[in-house]
Order: C-alpha cells, then structure tokens, then sequence
C-alpha cells in the first residue's frame, strides 16, 4: 500500500469537503443571529428533500461513468437522462409544495420549496462535469470550484439577512451558489455535452449503479425523513434545535465519512486476502480513534460549542447535541461497514442490510417519538446507531469480508464510555 499517496488523497478529499462544510457552518453563525428555531426547522425540512432529489437524479449513474471506460457517448447519455430526471422531479415537488405546506403550516413553505427546488435541475447540468473532473483525479480544482462558490455564498447570505430578507436569504444564495459552481465546473471540465440518448448505452450504466444508488437512496432516505417526521409529529421549533444540533456535529462527521467514502473504497476495492483486512483493520481505528475522540470533546464542551457558534438564543441546542454526538462513533462503525460491503463487491447483501437497518430503525424512531416525544426521538437515534452498527458488523462477518473480533472490542470499549458517561 502506497501510504504516502493515500494520505494524500485523504488531505484532498478532506480540503475539498472542508470548504463545503466551512461555508455552511458560517451560514449557520449568521442566519442563526437573525432567524427562529421554526425558521431552522422549515429549512432542515426543504434540505431533506433537496437531497433526497439529489440521489434520485445522479441514480448511480455518476459512479458507473468512473467505473467504465466512457467515451463521449455515455457522458452525452447521462447529462441527458440527469437533465429529464431534474425536470421530473422538480415539477413532483412543485405540484406537491402546496401539500408540504399544509402539513406544517408554515406560510409560504409551497413557494420557498418550489424556488429552493430550482438547484436540481441547476446541478443537474453539472453532474457530468464534476464526474470527468473526478476521474481526472482533479480535485484541486473542484477545491477552487468550492471555494469561490461557498465565499460569495456567504457574503451574500450576511447581506440578504443583514437586509432583512429573513428564511429567502438561504433560499437566495443557495439558487446564486448553485449557478456559479455548475458554470465554474461546466467551463473547468471543458467537454461539450449535448443531449444525447442511446438506450444500451443507458442500460450498462443503469444495471452498474442502481443496487448502490438503492442502498444510498435508503441511507439518505433515512436520514433526511427525520426532521419530516419529527415537524409532523412534534414541532418546528424541534425541528430547528435537532437541525442545528445536526449541523454542528455534522462539522466533523461529514468529513470523516467522505474521506473514508472516497477514498478507501477505491483503495480496499483494489485488496484481496489478508492485505485486505489489514488495510480494512488499519483505517477502522484511526477513523474510530478520531471520531471516539471528537464525540468526546463535543459531549463535554456542549455549551460552550453552542454557544459560541449560535449565540446565548441557542441554549437548548446543548442537550441535543450531547445526545448526536453520542451515536457519532456508532455511526462511523457502520460507515466502515458499507464501504467494507461494496469494496468486496457486495452490492446485493449491501442493499438488503440497508433495507433491513433502515427499516427496524424508523420503528425504534417512530415507537420512541410517539411515546416520549423529543427526548424519546433523541434517545431512538442513539439506539437506531447501535442497532445499525452491531447488525453491519454481523454481516460483514457472516459474509467472509473480514473477522469481527476488532470490531468487538470497539463495542466493548464505546460501552464502557457510555456507562462512565451515565455515570457522570
């Protein structure tokens, strides 16, 4: 294993996702000096569903142009049926915005949805381009993409919000941000797509990516109808803390699980045997090392993080964020998993876990909200982590990939930590 060019890789991959993040997070610190915790809580809502869309438009289809060898004809294919999908999409959640609406009662939610919907099909004319960057090994450049984007992003956020515009200053910039990233990648990737249809063409890249593009599909699906759920049957307000909360933790989560994504799918991919779980083994402890640590640092420091980032208004966030950061490390083990799954080329048994996890944790959700209200939602999560964790360490032991016993010993020493924490 060639360390020094994994190292590498993760630096990029972290640097490229850092930007993201660092952009986002200095959104939250301005809106969150001038909008309510109902404002926050409509606008989890609307990135739920946003990301949601993401999924079903890329389809896998993105991966499979990195995985085979494409020529012009499949990146034509792909933009195309990525621009039909958008159009398809955007118009569900147009026709279905005045429906949203009226399930949370928030005014104007059909309209902010319907603008905020727009990026779709906006991305939707990138998707390809950022895909050639990426099997170019260019992500330099998509740092510089990020960079530029998310710093007049949140200029304009200060201003719009500074001006009074409220809940439109995130809709607004999200629309602005989303022009100028999809015209940066589409003038940097310098290949001129047309619209373009050939249905073998479509075939191949379809039966590649739809069993990954599934098992994402639920995973995000999962994560992105908690704060539907939680708006429905408790309150916008507990939407906003929830979301807020998410977005601190999601700091250094987000990053982790991009690197380990990123970049050791493709590195495990290429192992076979004892080098594979050695490189499999390797990356599991450093990565729990750092999440363990990190999980450690938030649950302490709660208010003081909160309190520095969102201001004294924010207070009750505290308590939230323990509990997130508490499933953090759980979370990472099962990240670890999925990426064990599909560098092992088990694409089939990696869906149907997801499938199963998902499904069994939406009960503990639904079954702890309904009886204990918000704090019960909080405590599913932690439970939903550790049941999703243990199940995925199961199969990728049953299924040959690697032995269990590392992570057993991971499982006893997160135990440990979580009866000091009860404790103290």
């Amino acid at each position: 294993m060639n360390w020094i060019n994994t190292v590498k890789s993760y630096i990029v991959v972290l640097l490229e996702r850092g930007v993201f993040l660092g952009s986002n997070f200095l959104n939250i610190v301005i809106l969150s000096r001038y909008l309510e915790a109902d404002d926050f809580g409509v606008l989890a809502i609307i990135n739920a569903i946003i990301s949601i869309s993401y999924v079903l438009v890329d389809s896998g289809l993105g991966g499979s142009l990195i995985y085979h060898e494409s020529e012009r004809r499949d990146y034509n294919t792909i933009f195309t049926v990525n621009i039909i999908a958008s159009v398809f999409i955007f118009t569900v959640i147009f026709l279905a915005s005045p429906i949203v609406e009226g399930l949370y009662g928030y005014n104007n939610l059909w309209l902010l949805l319907s603008c905020a919907a727009l990026v779709i099909i906006i991305r939707s004319l990138s998707l390809t381009s950022v895909v050639k960057l990426t099997k170019e090994s260019r992500f330099l450049e998509q740092f510089k993409v990020g960079l530029i984007s998310g710093l007049l992003g949140v200029l304009l956020t200060f201003y719009l919000v500074s001006s009074g515009f409220g809940i439109w200053a995130f809709v607004m910039q999200l629309v602005f941000t989303s022009i100028i990233s999809t015209a940066l990648y589409i003038i940097l990737s310098k290949d001129k797509l047309r619209l373009y249809f050939d249905l073998e063409t479509y075939k191949k890249h379809f039966n590649y990516g739809y069993k990954l593009t599934l098992s994402s599909l639920v995973a995000n699906g999962y994560v992105s109808i908690q704060p539907i759920a939680l708006g429905y049957f408790s309150s916008l307000a507990n939407v906003g803390f929830f979301s807020q909360a998410s977005k601190i933790n999601n700091l250094h989560s987000s990053l982790t699980y991009s690197a380990i994504d990123k970049v050791s799918f493709p590195l495990l991919s290429r192992k076979k045997g004892k080098d594979f779980e050695c490189a499999a083994n390797t990356i599991l402890n450093y990565s729990m090392l750092f999440s363990v640590f990190i999980a450690l640092v938030i649950y302490w420091y709660a208010e003081f993080i909160v309190r520095i980032i969102l201001g004294d208004g924010w207070a009750l966030v505290a308590d939230t964020l323990k509990l997130i950061a508490i499933a953090g490390p759980f979370l990472m083990l099962e990240a670890m998993n999925r990426v064990l799954l599909k560098s092992s080329g088990n694409a089939s048994i990696l869906l149907k876990s997801e499938f199963f996890k998902r499904t069994v944790s939406i009960l503990i959700l639904l079954f702890s909200m309904l009886t204990f209200d918000y704090r019960g939602f909080l405590f599913g999560i932690v439970l939903a982590s550790i049941f999703c964790a243990g199940t995925s360490a199961l199969i990728v032991h049953f299924s040959k990939i690697t032995d269990i016993r590392n992570q057993i010993v991971w499982f006893i020493l997160l135990a440990s930590l979580l009866i000091v924490v009860a404790l103290l």
